[in-house]
C-alpha cells in the first residue's frame, strides 16, 4: 500500500483582489436575499393574506432593500410571480 502525504503550501494563498472584485455582486446578492428571506419567514400567514397585505409586504420589501443598497432606491415596483404560504 502507498502512502499519500499532503503538505500545505508554504505561505497563505489569499484570492487576487481581481477576482474578490469580479465576485463582488455575488456577494451583494447574498446579502440582500438574506435581508428578505429574515424580513419574509418572520411573517405569520395573516400578514400575507389579501391585497393590502401584499402592497404592504411590497413596500417594506422595497424599504429594506433600499437600506441594504446604502439608502439608494433604484427598485420602484415589485412583481411577485408566485406566493406560497406554507
Amino acid at each position: 500500500m502507498s502512502k499519500v502525504v499532503i503538505t500545505p503550501p508554504g505561505r497563505l494563498s489569499l484570492p487576487h483582489w481581481q477576482e474578490l472584485w469580479g465576485a463582488r455582486e455575488v456577494f451583494l446578492r447574498f446579502g440582500q436575499r438574506d435581508v428578505l428571506l429574515r424580513y419574509l419567514s418572520s411573517l405569520a400567514v395573516a400578514d400575507t393574506l389579501g391585497e393590502t397585505a401584499k402592497q404592504k409586504i411590497e413596500a417594506e420589501m422595497i424599504k429594506r432593500m433600499a437600506d441594504e443598497l446604502g439608502g439608494k432606491q433604484p427598485i420602484k415596483r415589485l412583481f411577485f410571480t408566485e406566493f406560497m404560504v406554507q
